[in-house]
């Protein structure tokens, strides 16, 4: 579950203290005792011959795990991946000329998509830098023209400490990519200093401890606003990388408000998918789950954007102007975006937030019981398999409009869904020609072929639907 992976960084009592040794520590040590402090656990790169001290001290230190990859691209890519599922700070090395250049993409995407990642690259001796031809490649310009800042080079044993200083600190505090690139010599030489990281839990230091109360309650009592005949706001949630391990409090939140939740691809399984208001992926790389949803974003009349980076689609027009409110929820004031106008910002841990926002509505909003409960949102006796509210004969596609949908929403219609363990959108499949198999019945009798059961989803409904089993379940024979 989501609600296992946790964004709160780790409390300085929690993490490894770097132990310094009696003998002096080379920069490499001292840099891997640094990377420590600063909450990394794993180090990825590539190995070469600019990177050796580097990597020997990464690989003696018994708080840090070395990860070799074939390709520094890789690395990268697995470094962004480390700072989004952990919310602490990622590590990526790699050595001097292709090394380097290979981890421009990860290093980008770590970037675009705000997250804290230090890149330490190695470069070839001082002495021969910038006339020998042999991987001299200037990685910090390379780097600091797709937008890693800061990327700078260590031109000295005495720079590394308030240069790694200034990089982890921004990458902590802004959510960002950093770069250092570091001499071989550097790496071998003796550290200039001896004494613990000063930069060490930098984020600790603007996540406030609590959330606002005199901020929640005026969102709270602003929320509701009942139109007449008691129907609810048309409000969209939205969930970000910023509110992963938020979900159930999202869910929570979202049942009171009667409000569909989307999310962006980095959050997706924020909410438990299944949950008949998770409404699926909304951006380039994903649609949400009913076709009618996007349309129900344009129609909503207040966004809740909850730790989400990018609002455009949520807020705009065509032309890039916002037309829709916000109220906008954000870990620390560093998070927020000032991009677009927003009614209340929260900020704090989103999960605290949601759930203080939903005991305070729990007092203002009328409560609505649970289905089949008598004089409540249904009446008794209503059935929860969905193959029993589908309309007789072959399924087609019903046209809904999004008021019809905010209707279905706002009237708990969605509360049927929750117990419903069986195909969540049948009633919304065409009538397929028997030519053809829809992806779903091929994954139903795929399965129900692996287990050794007779019959599957395929083998409802009509003649078409009774085709498109039986080629499925050929298909999974060849299989």
């Amino acid at each position: 579950g989501s609600d296992n992976t946790k964004m709160d960084s780790k409390k300085t009592s929690d993490r490894p203290r770097a132990k310094l040794a009696e003998t002096p520590l080379s920069c490499s040590e001292w840099l891997a005792a640094a990377l420590v402090s600063s909450g990394v656990t794993h180090v990825y790169g590539g190995h070469g011959g600019a990177l050796v001290p580097l990597v020997n001290a990464v690989v003696d230190n018994p708080n840090l795990t070395w990860v070799c990859t074939r390709n520094e691209a890789n690395a990268s890519l697995m470094a962004a991946a480390h700072a989004k599922l952990t919310g602490n700070l990622a590590c990526v090395m790699a050595t001097s000329g292709p090394g380097a250049t290979n981890l421009t993409t990860g290093l980008m995407d770590a970037a675009l998509d705000r997250v804290a990642v230090i890149a330490v690259t190695g470069l070839k001796p001082r002495a021969g830098m910038h006339y020998s031809e042999f991987q001299d490649v200037d990685q910090s310009r390379l780097f600091a023209a797709g937008g890693i800042n800061p990327s700078t080079d260590v031109p000295a044993p005495e720079a590394l400490a308030p240069l790694l200083r200034d990089a982890i600190s921004t990458a902590v505090t802004r959510r960002t990519c950093v770069h250092l690139a570091i001499p071989v010599d550097v790496q071998a030489a003796p550290s200039p200093i001896q004494s613990e990281f000063c930069a060490a839990n930098a984020n600790l230091r603007i996540a406030p401890t609590h959330v606002d109360p005199e901020t929640l309650d005026a969102v709270a009592k602003h929320l509701p606003a009942l139109r007449g005949a008691g129907g609810f706001r048309r409000i969209v949630i939205a969930a970000g990388l910023r509110a992963v391990g938020a979900g159930r409090a999202i869910t929570r939140l979202a049942e009171m408000l009667h409000a569909p939740i989307i999310y962006r691809l980095d959050a997706k399984g924020v909410v438990d998918e299944t949950h008949p208001l998770a409404f699926g992926v909304v951006g380039v790389h994903g649609k949400p789950g009913l076709e009618a949803a996007a349309s129900i974003i344009s129609t909503s009349e207040l966004v809740l954007s909850l730790g989400v980076d990018d609002n455009t689609l949520l807020l705009c027009n065509l032309a890039g102007l916002q037309i829709r409110p916000m109220i906008e929820f954000e870990p620390d004031a560093c998070a927020v975006v000032t991009r677009y106008k927003a009614d209340f910002t929260v900020i704090g841990n989103i999960g605290d937030a949601c759930d203080g926002l939903a005991d305070r509505l729990a007092t203002m909003l009328p409560q609505h019981g649970e289905p089949g409960e008598p004089g409540k949102q249904g009446e008794q006796g209503e059935p929860h398999d969905l193959s029993q509210l589908a309309p007789p004969g072959p399924l087609k596609r019903e046209e809904s409009s999004p008021d019809a949908l905010w209707g279905l929403l706002h009237g708990g219609s969605w509360r049927k869904l929750l117990d419903f363990k069986g195909v969540r959108y049948q009633s919304a499949l065409h009538n397929y020609d028997h030519r053809f198999v829809h992806p779903a019945t091929v994954l139903s009798e795929v399965t129900a072929h692996l287990r050794g059961e007779a019959g599957g989803a395929g083998e409802k409904g009509e003649a078409a639907a009774a085709g498109a089993a039986s080629t499925a379940t050929a298909a999974a024979a060849d299989a």
